[in-house]
């Protein structure tokens, strides 16, 4: 079996919201174990904001051969203090083992109340991606026109995947015509699924695997917590949406995720 990427998933995370504790190494270790049990070698770790670093980066330290940190703040976590988590952020931005920045974006699905913080929020991380070479990883919710306003309006091009994409054809259309690539979850396995007409239309070269654990925990797991080993779920489910083996369809997703994340492969 083809080893697999799962591109987005924020271990550290806890399911249930009113849990605060912190995730302990052996948990790290279990996921880890089971990740590489299930055909999945490397899972690419998005922050939300500058709490979330420290039990990130805690992942990276227990396996920094599965686990591969991504520096970014969440739109959903955008506030009128969001300068100066920012400011926090871009520190870790020295590390030299991150591959991305992100998860940085638009939500508007709760609130737009901070339309304007959310743009120059989007903006800064877009310079930091332009700036050190580094992929943007694109969260977009319920604002889609908006942030492709922002992305016309910058000076410099972006390089990048739009995570967990759920928009329609055309709007794919347009993330294609950017360059972007389309990472898939587990959204595409639920039954009936909207999205299942715009992933047929995917560029082979362009489409990327994710869970976005702890959450969208594909079939046959669905209203579980999500984990790193189930985007082998997410894998087969493509694989016969596009009509190959599950090894070339793994083949494919690994070069598109060497070519956008680790160039120096």
């Amino acid at each position: 079996m083809i080893p697999i990427t799962d591109t987005h998933a924020h271990v550290y995370m806890r399911y249930k919201s009113d849990d605060k504790s912190s995730i302990a190494i052996s948990e790290i270790k279990d996921i880890a174990s089971r990740s590489l049990s299930s055909g999945v070698h490397r899972v690419l770790l998005p922050s939300v904001d500058s709490h979330s670093i420290s039990d990130l980066l805690k992942c990276v330290k227990v396996d920094n051969n599965i686990f591969y940190p991504m520096v970014g703040l969440h739109p959903c976590y955008v506030k009128k203090d969001f300068e100066q988590e920012l400011y926090k952020l871009e520190k870790y931005l020295s590390l030299n083992n991150i591959v991305a920045i992100g998860e940085c974006g638009i939500d508007f699905y709760h609130s737009n109340n901070f339309l304007e913080q959310q743009k120059e929020a989007f903006q800064i991380q877009a310079r930091w991606s332009h700036e050190k070479g580094l992929p943007i990883v694109i969260h977009c919710r319920s604002g889609f026109d908006y942030l492709m306003k922002w992305i016309e309006e910058l000076p410099f091009k972006l390089n990048g995947v739009m995570h967990c994409f759920t928009g329609s054809i055309d709007e794919l259309n347009i993330v294609l015509r950017y360059g972007f690539y389309i990472s898939v979850g587990g959204i595409i396995t639920f039954k009936n699924s909207s999205i299942l007409p715009m992933a047929k239309s995917i560029p082979m070269d362009k489409v990327l695997l994710e869970t976005d654990t702890p959450y969208l925990a594909p079939h046959p797991h669905r209203g579980k917590k999500n984990e790193p080993s189930y985007v082998k779920y997410v894998a087969s489910f493509l694989a016969n949406l596009y009509g190959i083996s599950y090894d070339e369809f793994a083949t494919q997703t690994e070069k598109n995720v060497n070519k956008l994340f680790f160039p120096h492969l």
